[in-house]
């Protein structure tokens, strides 16, 4: 092989262990989202079943936030 096969082939693997790097950082990225959604499910249900109304996302964007007191 010449030196020029040789340069290729390394910059091929090195791209490659970069995709899969890359790769496991998306797989962690979604596990950490489904989590998430797993909590905000979980405290949705539990808000539901104490009585309160659902609220949307969209819908709380919407509105500012009440201040305590009033």
């Amino acid at each position: 092989m010449d030196a020029r096969n040789v340069t290729e082939r390394k910059m091929a693997v090195d791209v490659s262990e970069e995709l899969a790097r890359k790769g496991q950082e998306v797989r962690e990225m979604t596990r950490d989202l489904d989590m998430l959604k797993i909590d905000v499910d979980v405290i949705d249900t539990m808000i539901r079943l104490h009585g309160a109304p659902p609220v949307h996302a969209e819908e709380a964007a919407e509105k500012p936030a009440e201040p305590e007191g009033e």
